[in-house]
């Protein structure tokens, strides 16, 4: 994919799954977060799609940032039940509301996954995985995951789908903040 000058500036700025300085805490742990404006984002186990379109009034968007394959063994624990001598997809993608970035996503799916039919995550373009994810019966999530980024808060989840796992990580960017603090005083 080639990429436009904005989306390598947006690439280098966000928040990425595979930056192992990342701590990830457990759920449980979320009461060590003292900015509590983050907390309902953190711990939502809903659509984090259909939030934002609520929020954004139905002014939300995505844009694929990159997408495409890369080794399992680039990852070290970042795996979400396959093999780290296996491939995986890898999606990152911008949730813009009301024309600000408000989250940044990075969904990874071993080769193993796609061969069912969660294969159709590589066909979504600019459609939200999340619609994808809260729609198709049988779907189970993991417990939610959380870490400091240099943005603000992320959190992850493994998902199955299918039977199938993928790992989901949401980094909350400071515009979603601003807004939804907005949004709340009007």
């Amino acid at each position: 994919m080639i990429f436009q000058p904005n989306q390598l500036a947006l690439k280098k700025r966000f928040p990425d799954l595979n930056d192992r300085s990342y701590r990830w805490l457990p759920q449980s742990c979320l009461y060590t977060v003292s900015d509590t404006r983050w907390k309902s984002w953190i711990n939502d186990q809903g659509s984090l799609t259909e939030r934002l379109c609520k929020l954004s009034k139905d002014n939300f968007h995505v844009e694929v940032l990159n997408e495409g394959w890369i080794a399992g063994h680039r990852l070290g624990t970042q795996t979400c039940g396959g093999k780290t001598n296996e491939p995986y997809w890898s999606r990152k993608v911008v949730l813009w509301g009301n024309n600000q970035p408000w989250v940044v996503a990075h969904s990874l799916v071993p080769a193993s996954s796609l061969r069912s039919p969660l294969g159709i995550i590589k066909t979504l373009k600019n459609k939200p995985l999340g619609a994808l994810l809260f729609t198709t019966p049988g779907m189970k999530r993991g417990e939610i995951e959380f870490t400091r980024t240099h943005t603000g808060w992320g959190r992850r989840s493994q998902f199955y789908l299918f039977n199938r796992p993928l790992l989901v990580a949401e980094y909350f960017l400071p515009a979603l903040l601003k807004h939804d603090l907005d949004a709340y005083s009007l």
